[in-house]
């Protein structure tokens, strides 16, 4: 009896990790009109990110997140800086959502201006 208990418990957490695993929801990021999602879980996907774009490779959540997150501030530095960087709204969120994620305080226009020595994709594979 024991036996069969202690097996409906594996199995119920088998089921559930299942279903977390499967139906995790996105987690995004949006700075003003732009964002982007990654996964909770590893995906196979096509990218330039992969090391052969042409060819499907393994996106980790870590690296989904960093690309994710690299790419929103560059679409919002691009608007950023069409707009003169008058949009404060979008400056302290720009620098806010590059604080949370990355840990440097720097103004928005010292990252858009350098962006190429803030903001690095990762590759995935």
């Amino acid at each position: 009896m024991l036996r069969y208990i202690l097996l409906g418990i594996v199995a119920f957490f088998a089921v559930m990790y299942a279903v977390g695993f499967f139906l995790a929801p996105n987690s995004c990021i949006q700075i003003g009109e732009c964002s982007r999602c990654w996964q909770p879980n590893n995906v196979t996907v096509t990218s330039d990110y992969c090391p052969n774009p042409n060819v499907a490779c393994t996106a980790q959540p870590g690296q989904q997140q960093n690309n994710a997150v690299v790419d929103t501030l560059f679409c919002a530095c691009n608007k950023a800086q069409d707009d003169g960087y008058s949009d404060q709204a979008l400056n302290k969120r720009i620098e806010e959502v590059f604080f949370n994620f990355f840990g440097k305080q720097v103004s928005a226009k010292e990252l858009c201006d350098q962006s190429s020595v803030y903001l690095v994709n990762v590759e995935y594979g």
